[in-house]
């Protein structure tokens, strides 16, 4: 028989490579969205969203990565009660259903002290994990030069527009990258039972820090092309972005997304054992 693994957020792009992923793998993949249709080509698929609980028909035994987030809730009571609220009510739900294993794909955001209203919302939701014997894991900037999307897909889009590029703050600010099918990987194998170690927060990542600046001009570079990074004070591009929120827009760039890339965990906390998963950024 074949393993089960559902999954939450099929149409966004991590949740779609887990999908092509655990498919590729031999799974039967079950995805989990709003619409109950398949999006990424898993095998089935039921309708899911933040808030409901884990669909009552599925009750075999098997696993549940949680890769859903509504970018759309932007004040924290609003994130607080969809996202927050909406994890612990699936992680609770899909225990009692009988799912074996818990993976919550949080992020290199969410830390404490963190300043990001994404960041808090993800801690929170790594206690709920916690408490329903899941794990999180926690990847950085998630990035595939044949798959590009998310946030590094985002800024090589912007890279690829204009020969001047606003860079918020001074760049020195430290990121690091998680490719998406060392992230998939590690997320099978915690799926079919492998003990990761030790802790139900795992940093998921690269242990190689790269500057905001350098990121950008890496970005560039690998397009061909030559450009200029103009220093800007951080509070006008979010004020900017914040503006065009308020007025209904919806920017390519979330102003809570800039305060994340800004503010990242300063010492996160690597383990050997993880890390040998993943790549470096080049």
């Amino acid at each position: 028989m074949k393993e089960i693994c559902y999954i939450t957020g099929t149409g966004g792009y991590l949740g779609g490579c887990l999908v092509r992923h655990f498919s590729r793998h031999g799974w039967k993949v079950f995805e989990l969205n709003r619409s109950g249709t398949l999006r990424a080509g898993g095998a089935e698929a039921r309708r899911y969203e933040l808030g409901d609980a884990f669909p009552a028909d599925l009750r075999d035994d098997g696993a549940l990565v949680h890769a859903a987030y509504d970018l759309k809730a932007v004040s924290w009571k609003e994130i607080l009660s969809k996202n927050v609220e909406g994890t612990a009510k699936l992680f609770e739900s899909a225990r009692l259903a009988g799912v074996e294993r818990l993976v919550n794909i949080s992020s290199m955001s969410a830390y404490q002290g963190c300043l990001s209203l994404y960041g808090r919302a993800k801690l929170l939701s790594e206690g709920h994990a916690a408490c329903n014997g899941g794990i999180s894991l926690r990847p950085g900037l998630i990035h595939d030069e044949n798959q590009p999307g998310g946030m590094v897909g985002k800024l090589r889009a912007l890279v690829s527009l204009a020969p001047v590029v606003p860079l918020p703050g001074n760049g020195r600010n430290l990121l690091y990258f998680t490719h998406q099918e060392d992230l998939c990987r590690i997320v099978e194998e915690y799926c079919s039972g492998k003990n990761l170690g030790s802790g139900t927060v795992i940093t998921a990542a690269n242990p190689q820090p790269w500057m905001f600046l350098n990121i950008i001009k890496e970005l560039a570079k690998k397009q061909g092309r030559s450009i200029y990074c103009l220093p800007t004070p951080w509070q006008l591009s979010w004020s900017a972005l914040k503006g065009l929120e308020m007025l209904g827009v919806n920017p390519p760039f979330k102003s809570d997304s800039l305060i994340s890339l800004l503010n990242q965990d300063a010492s996160p906390q690597f383990n050997d054992n993880i890390t040998q998963y993943f790549r470096p950024f080049s």
